[in-house]
């Protein structure tokens, strides 16, 4: 009897309670079917091309002044009949730099065996050794790799990491603030600082390198927070979460962050080896600079892929030495000019927002009744949504698309097939 009383009463209740009551539990069913779906990391792949697209739409916003590449390219090779570069060439054109008074310079190349002549290796090592200036990248030990040392003569106050994160398929979407090296199943023949796994052995990039450096001129230290992460100013480096943005468990145990490019090719000025050999380098694009040194030679291959190597015309990579000056920039801009580091939603705020364009969609499956209006409808909020993601991606908001998208529409063709049903 109670039963059948409250089926009454049920029946009783207005029409627009009954439909909005509807309308609600369905959008929740979609947004938990959603919200699954992203912890099974089945839309992650989507939710990452999504981010790739938001990246190559933005405006390009030029090279950052503060920075100059020295990028070894093909000719450069092929002219010297050099590769690897020799020692005495590298201590050629740190001693062309160092006279026109850069801040730092780094070296994105290694230099752990000897190249060319042992007078040359002399030079090199000297250089290093006596200019504060210089920083020598290192490649960290991981479990199929000792890892490869910094040049002889830079101390580890002035080793940097060259290692950066990349992802399933090859892409960098991230920047390496600072990592630890990982235990080796491979021999080492040397021990050095960069295969040396412990967790105290917590080693800056390049990246970080560079920057730290040229605001450390500007009296503008690192501080710690409260949860361990870096800030200078009232700039933190929010490090990166497992399931930050569209990711899925993503690998978090080093110090990271999302990398927020400036621009696919012109992020910072280039000049050749050959053009700082030859003295016909401007000293004002090295004077207080950071200069960075490093191969642009696609026949090098220390090139990568990133979110705007899918719509590439040529060389559909960007060289190492490039990214890690993308990197540093961030870290500056952010700092300095206040250019908003990438941020993301919590998994709540992300729950929230999926389930509101549920609803949206749970509307519009009730409400419009023709079929053409339904299809223009959806079509409409879609947009809609698309373009507001779009604008957030403008100010550095990582916001999820693919799945409100798909929970907005899957609500709407659910709540519109239920209606033709009982119509």
């Amino acid at each position: 009897m109670p039963m059948i009383g409250l089926g009454s009463r049920l029946r009783n209740l207005p029409k627009a309670v009954l439909i909005g009551g509807t309308v609600v539990v369905t959008s929740l069913v979609i947004t938990g079917l959603m919200v699954g779906l992203r912890e099974l990391g089945s839309l992650e792949a989507l939710e990452l091309a999504a981010f790739d697209y938001l990246m190559r739409s933005r405006p390009d916003e030029g090279p950052d002044d503060r920075f100059l590449i020295v990028g070894i390219n093909d000719t450069d090779l092929q002219t010297r009949q050099e590769y690897p570069i020799t020692d005495s060439t590298l201590a050629q054109v740190l001693t062309k730099l160092e006279q026109q008074e850069p801040l730092v310079i780094g070296i994105d190349i290694f230099r752990d065996v000897p190249q060319g002549p042992a007078a040359g290796r002399s030079n090199l090592v000297k250089l290093l050794t006596e200019n504060e200036k210089i920083v020598a990248v290192c490649s960290l030990s991981q479990a199929d790799s000792p890892g490869i040392p910094a040049a002889p003569g830079i101390p580890e106050e002035r080793v940097g990491v060259a290692d950066f994160p990349v992802d399933t398929g090859g892409t960098v979407r991230q920047g390496m603030i600072i990592s630890i090296p990982k235990t080796s199943k491979q021999p080492t023949a040397i021990e050095h600082i960069c295969n040396y796994a412990d967790p105290e052995n917590q080693l800056p990039s390049l990246s970080l390198q560079m920057a730290v450096r040229y605001l450390e001129a500007m009296e503008i230290a690192p501080e710690l927070t409260a949860s361990g992460e870096l800030q200078f100013g009232a700039t933190v480096l929010k490090r990166l979460t497992p399931r930050a943005g569209g990711y899925h468990n993503i690998d978090t145990g080093d110090y990271q962050m999302l990398l927020n490019y400036r621009s696919a090719k012109n992020a910072v000025q280039q000049v050749s080896l050959s053009d700082v050999l030859a003295g016909q380098v401007d000293a004002n694009l090295i004077k207080d600079k950071i200069v960075m040194i490093g191969y642009t030679a696609p026949s090098v291959k220390d090139t990568f892929y990133t979110p705007y190597s899918a719509v590439a015309e040529d060389s559909q990579k960007m060289p190492g030495v490039v990214v890690h000056a993308q990197n540093a920039s961030q870290i500056l801009s952010a700092v300095l000019d206040q250019r908003s580091l990438l941020w993301y939603w919590n998994e709540w705020q992300e729950g929230l927002w999926i389930f509101a364009w549920s609803l949206v969609g749970g509307l519009l499956g009730v409400w419009l009744r023709q079929r053409w209006l339904w299809v223009i409808g959806v079509g409409v909020a879609i947009a809609i949504l698309c373009g507001s993601t779009y604008i957030i991606f403008l100010q550095a908001g990582w916001i999820p698309v693919v799945p409100t998208a798909l929970g907005l529409l899957a609500t709407a063709v659910v709540l519109a097939g239920k209606k033709e049903a009982t119509s």
